[in-house]
């Protein structure tokens, strides 16, 4: 019986062992680039998704505000009131239209305003923001 390398040309369909290495290598750098390819795309979902994790300034404060703005409009509703009348906070709260602490994390100070208007925070830039959120229009 002859060793594997040393076999005939014609029982390995014309190929020749040294062919054969060659052909394995260039199927290895295949496997190999397909596998960094793998790990790069994982490493870069990675990154994206921890660079989402980072909170943007004011995301709680402009949830705030749209809790505030629907509990204004749901207090109207049901009070029959008109946009002449303005709530304040407490009374949100209190009546059971706003759930949980109603603070902006970075100590702006809220301004609940007339019926049909928006509510504001004390920090531009959270007022900008929540501007960029579509609203219901509210039914008299």
């Amino acid at each position: 019986m002859t060793p594997p390398l040393l076999e005939p040309a014609g029982a390995r369909g014309g190929r020749s062992p040294a062919r054969e290495l060659k052909m394995s290598a260039k199927s290895n750098y295949v496997f190999d680039v397909i596998g960094f390819l793998a790990v790069a795309v994982i490493v870069l979902q990675l990154l994206a998704f921890f660079g989402r994790v980072r909170p943007e300034p004011g995301p709680n404060c402009i949830g705030n505000l749209m809790q505030i703005d629907g509990a204004k409009q749901e207090w109207a509703l049901e009070n029959k009131k008109t946009t002449n009348d303005a709530p304040t906070l407490n009374l949100l709260i209190t009546g059971g239209y706003v759930r949980g602490v109603v603070r902006c994390p970075e100590g702006g100070v809220y301004t609940v305003g007339r019926v049909g208007e928006l509510p504001s925070c004390s920090i531009t830039q959270h007022n900008i923001e929540f501007r960029k959120w579509p609203r219901a229009p509210l039914r008299n």
